[in-house]
């Protein structure tokens, strides 16, 4: 689960080694459900600070870059894995996550959950 101690917050994407598991990195249903309620808690307008406080750090936190090169930033990404498939590939077929979108004054504007 992801929590507030950076060396805690490293450990969920280390590789597993069971020899039966497909995935590179994958929570338990448990953990799963757990962190779904607590993204379902979440508010818009809530600052990117206070969403990472209460979800923990994020695998990425990326700008949003307009699609027009002289446009600034749209705002940021926060990205939480919660199975992925391989190490540093995206898989739209296999991997689940939560992306939280951000405006460009950090305030959060929109979820999208992606569960397999």
């Amino acid at each position: 689960m992801y929590g507030n101690d950076k060396d805690e917050n490293n450990k969920h994407l280390k590789e597993k080694n069971a020899s039966n598991q497909q995935y590179f990195f994958e929570k338990s249903n448990v953990e799963i459900e757990k962190f779904i309620i607590k993204v379902n808690n979440l508010k818009n307008g809530m600052d990117i600070q206070e969403v990472i406080e209460h979800l923990g750090e994020p695998y990425s936190n990326n700008a949003r870059k307009s699609k027009k090169w002289n446009e600034s930033s749209k705002g940021r990404c926060l990205t939480y894995y919660l199975k992925m498939w391989r190490k540093n590939s995206v898989n739209e077929l296999k991997d689940s996550y939560v992306l939280i979108y951000f405006d460009e004054n950090n305030k959060m504007e929109d979820v999208i959950i992606k569960l397999k």
